[in-house]
Order: C-alpha cells, then sequence, then structure tokens
C-alpha cells in the first residue's frame, strides 16, 4: 500500500516524456534519448503488469500489433535494414507501452470513468507552463505572407496546434464532470482559451481536429440539447458576422489561404503530396522498408532518433505504402477501424448519458487524429508525440470498450474469485 502510487505514475509520465521534447524549458529535461528510457520504463510496466495477458485475448490490440510486426519483416528487404529494424522495434515498444497501459488505467478506474482521463492532466500543464514563459511574439510568432501564426513554446506554429488539440479531450471531460460553479467556471474558460490559442496558431489540421472532438462531445447531449446548441451556434456566428464584417474574411485569409489568396488552399501541401504519391507507387504491394525514404539509401548511419533524415511525406497514408506497402496500408485501416468499431458497438450498450459523452470524446479525438493524419505523418514516426498520444487514446478505447456494463448481461470484464478475465465471445 505504500508504494501504490507507482501504478499511477507510469501514464502520464509517458505523455510527458514524449510531448515534453518540443516544449521550451521542459526540452532540457524530457530529451531525444531520455524518452527512450521513459519509454522502457512503461514498457516494463505493463508486462509485468497481472492484467497483461488480457491484451492478447482483444483482437484491436492484436491487429495494431500485427501492423507493427508486418513493419519488423519490411527489413528484410528494406534499403536501409539499421533503420528499418531500430524504427519497427520502436513502433512495437510504442504500441505495447501505450496500448497497454490505457487499457490498464480503464482496468483501475472501473466503475470510476471519472478520473479515466487524468493522466493527461499534467501534459496540459506542462504545456500551458510552456506557453505562458514562452509567450514572445517577436521570437515565437512566424510571420508567413503577412499571417502571424503562433508558436507558444513549442517554436512551430503546427505542433502547437496540435498540442492544443490535444488538450481538449482531458479538458472538456473535466468540465462535463465538474460540480461546483468555481469550477464550471474554471474549466469553461480553459476550454475556451485553449480554441482561441489553437485558432491563432492558424493550423488548419490542428483546428479540424478540436473541431472534430468538440462535436462528437456535444452531440451525446441528447437530441434536444443538440438542437439547442445549433441554433446558439448559428446565432453566435450570425452577430459576429454583423458585428465584426470583416471576421470571416480575415478568417479565410489568415487561416484557410495562409495569406496567400494567389494560389490553392493546399498549395503548402501539392508538392509534398505528388513525391509522397510517387514513392508510394515505389513501395508497391511490399514497401520500400519500414521508416525509409526510397531512394536516401544508407544515410541514415545509426541514432536513437533519425532527425535529418527522410523527407516530409505529408500524408500518413501514402507514407504507410511507401515504406510497409498496400500490406501494411490494409492492415492500418483494420487496426485503426477495428477500435473506432468497437467503441460505437459499447455506444449502442451504453445508456448512461456521461459514458456516452466520454465515449464521444474518444470517437472524436480517434477520427480527429485521423484526419491530421491526411495531412501530416505523425503515425509514420513512432517516436513522434502525436504517435504515443494517439496509440494511448487507442489503449483508453479498447479498455473502455471491454468494460462491464451493469446494464448488458454479456460483460465483458468478468470478476472470478478476485481475478479478472475475458468472456472471450464478446471480443471485439
Amino acid at each position: 500500500m505504500k508504494y501504490q502510487f507507482i501504478k499511477y505514475l507510469p501514464a502520464p509520465l509517458l505523455l510527458l516524456g514524449f510531448t515534453g521534447v518540443q516544449l521550451k524549458y521542459f526540452d532540457l529535461i524530457f530529451t531525444l534519448n531520455s524518452r527512450w528510457l521513459i519509454l522502457l520504463f512503461v514498457f516494463v510496466f505493463v508486462v509485468i503488469n497481472k492484467n497483461f495477458k488480457i491484451l492478447f485475448y482483444l483482437k484491436s490490440f492484436l491487429f495494431s500489433i500485427l501492423y507493427a510486426i508486418w513493419a519488423i519483416i519490411t527489413t528484410i528487404w528494406s534499403e536501409n535494414q539499421l533503420l528499418s529494424m531500430m524504427k519497427s522495434i520502436s513502433l512495437l515498444l510504442v504500441i505495447i507501452a501505450s496500448v497497454g497501459i490505457g487499457i490498464i488505467i480503464v482496468k483501475n478506474n472501473v466503475n470510476n470513468n471519472k478520473s479515466l482521463l487524468d493522466s493527461m492532466i499534467p501534459m496540459v500543464i506542462m504545456f500551458a507552463i510552456s506557453t505562458i514563459f514562452g509567450f514572445d511574439l517577436t521570437s515565437n510568432s512566424l510571420i508567413s505572407e503577412k499571417v502571424s501564426m503562433f508558436q507558444g513554446g513549442t517554436g512551430d506554429s503546427n505542433t502547437f496546434g496540435f498540442y492544443c488539440a490535444m488538450s481538449l479531450p482531458v479538458l472538456l471531460w473535466k468540465l462535463e464532470n465538474s460540480i461546483k460553479n468555481k469550477e464550471r467556471y474554471f474549466f469553461s474558460a480553459a476550454n475556451i482559451l485553449v480554441f482561441l490559442l489553437l485558432i491563432k496558431s492558424n493550423c488548419r489540421t490542428a483546428i479540424v481536429f478540436a473541431v472534430v472532438i468538440i462535436l462528437f462531445f456535444y452531440y451525446w447531449n441528447g437530441k434536444a440539447n443538440n438542437l439547442v446548441l445549433l441554433y446558439k451556434g448559428i446565432l453566435i456566428v450570425l452577430i459576429v458576422s454583423l458585428l465584426v464584417p470583416d471576421f470571416t474574411e480575415n478568417a479565410i485569409y489568415n487561416i484557410i489561404y495562409k495569406g496567400n489568396t494567389n494560389g490553392s488552399i493546399t498549395e503548402s501541401r501539392d508538392t509534398v503530396w505528388q513525391e509522397s504519391y510517387n514513392q508510394a507507387i515505389s513501395g508497391g504491394f511490399f514497401g520500400g522498408g519500414y521508416g525509409v525514404t526510397i531512394g536516401e539509401g544508407n544515410d541514415f548511419t545509426g541514432a536513437l532518433s533519425s532527425y535529418g533524415y527522410g523527407r516530409e511525406k505529408g500524408n500518413a497514408q501514402l507514407g504507410i505504402i511507401e515504406e510497409t506497402g498496400l500490406i501494411g496500408l490494409v492492415l492500418y485501416f483494420i487496426s485503426t477501424f477495428w477500435v473506432i468499431i468497437g467503441v460505437q458497438k459499447r455506444l449502442k450498450k451504453c445508456i448512461d448519458a456521461k459514458e456516452k459523452k466520454l465515449l464521444g470524446i474518444i470517437i472524436g479525438t480517434l477520427l480527429g487524429l485521423f484526419l491530421s493524419s491526411l495531412t501530416e505523418a505523425w503515425y509514420n514516426a513512432p517516436g513522434s508525440p502525436e504517435s504515443v498520444y494517439y496509440w494511448f487514446i487507442v489503449g483508453i478505447a479498447i479498455g473502455i470498450s471491454k468494460q462491464d456494463i451493469s446494464t448488458d448481461t454479456n460483460s465483458n470484464y468478468i470478476n472470478t474469485n478476485n481475478r479478472s478475465v475475458i468472456n472471450h465471445s464478446v471480443l471485439v
């Protein structure tokens, strides 16, 4: 009992370790090398946990592992076998550690979903501190075609936008579970502030990510509440448009076109996508090897980070084909949507209003991340903050989709002699 707090340490530490590397001040503590030590710690924690064997009865988890195993197999024909081996093993460790700790968190919070996302709070606090002390418009604002894109303490507007969006699930859930008025005011203000900062970053992908989370969260307020929210939203947009005539024009100019109205809205991605498409064609059925950029050979000579190697791929799916082929893409889609389908099945059985909102947040986060991967290839970088965050959410999703539902006779988690086992007949 004396060291009970240790079981709550791995999840927040994992998120801190991988998001902190891109935050001002905290990057001195959480470095590109130290994050792998943290990953190993969490991996060992998951493996020695008494619930570890449960993971291998979950199809959602097994499909995710299958993609990592295929990535390892591509090392055989990779043009840079050292890079493919290192990155594919890293992917396997990230999946087992992140998904595993997410599932274990759900198991440790049975009948207490209010604190299910609390592991994200230290990450949000770290992000807030870095933003406050890194709030320097001169050095932390990137000017692109007369458009200012706020970067906070990250040094990159896209990263800052993603961190804002990644903070919303826990902030929305804390708002939903706030009882006292002071708590509601605080978390309401926090959500609004984070969204405004997100808009200030002008990161279109992160804005879409955040909007999807918010929409799915409010979708489960009930039909009557949904109509009220829809009317309020339309009213607010109309009022703002009337009071600030230039608002819509400025939003389109700053966010949609990034200040370049002479080109297309995808101009910043067109060249990247074309090259990734050509490389995906080269990848074929089997791919050129996990983590590689086809044609760059052995430019990577070995390190704990592949920083400086390869190119921006701009689309996770094209990157997957380039690296692991069409076979890898199929495994990716199966592992991605099997998890979402599992949460959807849970929703159909669930009658608790608050839990539906939690599931809405989870589905919204997963779909938002999927949409973001269409323009940001974070999925192909197992050590990226977004990747670890994604797999952690996948773990939460798998865990909660298997959680016992008191009104459902087909319980997924069953206690037998104080030992948790799984009802195999309802596996997803």
